[in-house]
């Protein structure tokens, strides 16, 4: 009799702990970005880093994305395309990222849009020009505006 008295009060102290735990909280949205943190970018790819930095602070105390924080994952590119395509193949392949800011230099970004295409990852880049951009890529994004919108034409 008290073996099933010790079972019940285990039970309900199992039951009563799980149900006032706080429910896990969602996992992080993960983003990449390769930039050029060594060689001769790095002067231009540190002020992006502090500004993405900024961005997901920002995101992050007002409560995130949809209750999700914001993580993003930098790696170093060196400055070369070998150097980008490694480190964005590690940010998608081990890091799962669901995204990747790249580079601020087109000839680092630029063979990464295959890999995004093919990896069905969303890439995208703050500096890369309308008339470099690869033609075809469902997953391949530039903020920078068009180059005929930042100076009219000499007559």
């Amino acid at each position: 009799m008290l073996l099933n008295h010790i079972r019940v009060l285990l039970i309900l102290i199992f039951i009563s702990a799980h149900a006032f735990a706080e429910p896990p909280s969602p996992p992080p949205i993960r983003i990449g970005a390769v930039y050029g943190f060594t060689g001769f970018a790095d002067i231009w790819s540190s002020q992006a880093r502090r500004g993405i930095e900024l961005a997901r602070d920002e995101i992050n105390q007002s409560g995130g994305i949809d209750g999700r924080k914001l993580e993003v994952i930098f790696e170093n590119s060196g400055t070369t395309p070998s150097g980008a395509v490694t480190a964005f193949n590690k940010l998608v392949k081990v890091d799962h990222v669901e995204a990747v800011i790249g580079d601020i230099i087109s000839f680092l970004t630029l063979p990464l849009v295959p890999l995004a295409q093919m990896n069905k990852v969303v890439l995208i880049t703050p500096s890369i020009f309308d008339t470099d951009l690869p033609a075809n890529s469902d997953y391949f994004f530039t903020t920078c505006p068009r180059k005929e919108s930042m100076a009219s034409p000499v007559d």
